[in-house]
């Protein structure tokens, strides 16, 4: 990212679902919503042993729902949950999954602020699963639209405590799971390091990155369910 810790969501995970009809620099300096630009050419080149995600995609589950379920949604959840329950509910597996693999292979192109090359990787996750595309825009566009501030805070507050929560309660067997592994934690320091698309996505290159990807994003996806919503408030 630019800075994690200072922009909006939009921006965190800016260009491949950046709004390029109206705005030729990241999402963060334009103020406005995720529509995505057609696919970046050749966005699927390069690394990546594992073609598709290797999460659970065919796993139905809304983050409206899943959050309820908890019973740990917060003020802001609750706020973002009532703004986009529709997109919540058509969120599907295969939209979990887009963001999911968005949170798994991508993040790092955002910390470092390598917009062009985290806008291939997020087309590679959207053409991994595109049967979720559609779904995963207008939750993305919905949540960045959403006038929840208060009780929601600049990101990332709301989506770390969700996340955080979420892996102490509904999906802290997947987060125990990748803790465990030593495959899991490899991976995870290699996309935590990698500085390009081709790179990251050839994290899962080997058996042991491919095994350590599937646990990884396994945990994402779950976080995904609780979620989705408060990762694309601004």
């Amino acid at each position: 990212m630019l800075s994690r810790l200072s922009l909006p969501r939009a921006g965190v995970l800016g260009l491949g679902l950046a709004i390029a009809a109206l705005c030729s620099v990241p999402l963060a300096s334009c103020g406005g919503g995720a529509i995505l630009p057609p696919p970046l050419p050749d966005a699927g080149a390069g690394g990546g042993g594992g073609g598709g995600s290797t999460a659970s995609a065919t796993a139905s589950v809304s983050a409206s729902a899943t959050s309820t379920g908890t019973g740990m949604v917060s003020a802001c959840g609750q706020c973002a949950d009532a703004t986009c329950s529709a997109e919540e509910a058509a969120c599907d597996g295969e939209c979990l999954a887009i963001q999911a693999c968005l949170e798994t292979v991508c993040f790092n192109l955002s910390m470092i602020g390598a917009m062009a090359e985290e806008g291939q990787c997020q087309v590679k996750c959207q053409s991994d699963h595109p049967d979720g595309k559609d779904h995963h825009v207008a939750l993305v566009n919905c949540a960045n639209s959403a006038k929840c501030s208060p009780p929601c805070t600049f990101f990332p507050q709301d989506y770390d405590a969700c996340k955080s929560a979420a892996s102490k309660g509904t999906c802290q067997s997947q987060s125990q799971a990748c803790k465990d592994s030593n495959d899991c934690q490899t991976y995870k320091d290699c996309v935590s390091t990698c500085t390009t698309q081709k790179d990251c996505i050839a994290c899962d290159d080997t058996p042991s990155g491919f095994a350590g990807r599937k646990l990884l994003e396994a945990f994402e996806l779950c976080v995904a369910g609780e979620c989705a919503a408060e990762a694309w408030l601004p």
